[in-house]
């Protein structure tokens, strides 16, 4: 049996959960999202809803302008984001479903009230199904989930209060104690998930040393397509993604800090 599992720490530094679906094809935007809030499982999960206007910069440029040496012009393009809000998912009012005409995402503060992410992965899932429901003929092309963790240093705490010796960027950090900041990136691919992982050590206005450990996994292509075929997305999420990114997380953090979270843990569950 482990001693820690996704079940039994809760970890204070996890920020943000993002969840993201990449889709093309010509689905009637306007027309799912009618289709959607007719859901009972949204119904269930949010309860407000707003339309909100964005402007996209795109650099547009002429050959010509090239040869005569002028710069790129800047064109501002109007287009529109449709957010679902005021939360009832673990009462937590502080996560957003923000729709475009080419992504989905779900974003997960995890500073108050977050309980693990099994409810935003059914969540989630249930949207593209629904999705691929309303259009047949739509193209999911990449499926995500980010966590990441932030820690800022207080007076006395150390680094190896929360990260082992495979948190890179300290390492980096004390050969070259003056620099302000230290980042550590790679790509990951385990069972076909593309994971990212950013480790990132910084400061804050107040000069206090900032910690950032950065994970996203993700799946594209005919290995997503598959898991998408065989009704499989709960658990491409849940279990395939997000427990390759927890293990990863337990190999980066220190013996120390998950025994404080597992104590938190079965502390609130009383």
């Amino acid at each position: 049996m482990n001693t820690y599992t996704r079940e039994n720490i809760q970890s204070s530094m996890l920020k943000r959960v993002v969840f993201r679906i990449d889709f093309s094809g010509e689905t009637d935007l306007q027309s799912f999202i009618n289709r959607l809030k007719q859901q009972e499982f949204l119904k269930n999960a949010f309860g407000q809803f707003a339309i909100i206007p964005k402007r996209n910069i795109s650099v547009s440029f002429k050959p010509k302008d090239i040869v005569e040496g002028q710069l790129p012009y800047a064109e501002a393009q109007n287009s529109i984001l449709y957010r679902f809000y005021d939360c009832k998912i673990q009462d937590n009012p502080k996560v957003t479903l923000d729709l475009d005409t080419d992504s989905i995402t779900l974003v997960v503060n995890c500073e108050d009230k977050y309980q693990g992410s099994s409810e935003y992965t059914k969540f989630i899932s249930q949207t593209i199904n629904e999705l691929r429901s309303h259009d047949s003929y739509v193209s999911i092309n990449r499926l995500g989930v980010r966590k990441i963790d932030v820690k800022v240093l207080e007076e006395g705490e150390e680094i190896n209060d929360f990260f082992s010796e495979n948190f890179y960027v300290a390492n980096s950090l004390l050969q070259r104690p003056e620099r302000s900041k230290s980042v550590v990136t790679e790509l990951i691919d385990i069972k076909n998930i593309g994971i990212n992982v950013t480790q990132l050590i910084d400061r804050v206005s107040d000069g206090k040393r900032r910690l950032i450990y950065d994970v996203d996994a993700f799946l594209e292509d005919k290995n997503l397509k598959q898991a998408l075929d065989n009704n499989e997305i709960y658990k491409l999420l849940y279990n395939d993604m997000q427990d390759q990114m927890f293990e990863l997380f337990k190999s980066v953090v220190s013996k120390k800090y998950l025994e404080n979270c597992k104590q938190q843990k079965e502390k609130q569950n009383g």
